[in-house]
């Protein structure tokens, strides 16, 4: 894999993806009740 993408962009990505994994994570335990990223805003 080494070569083939840019270090620094990869880095950027997972930084990037980590961020918004930790933003869902926030957002679930703060605004609505989420469970294993099923929200359960459907049921009545």
């Amino acid at each position: 894999f080494e070569g083939s993408a840019n270090p620094q962009r990869l880095v950027a990505r997972m930084m990037n993806e980590l961020k918004v994994q930790l933003s869902l994570a926030a957002e679930g335990t703060h605004n609505s009740p989420k469970v294993g990223g099923e929200d359960l805003e459907l049921e009545p």
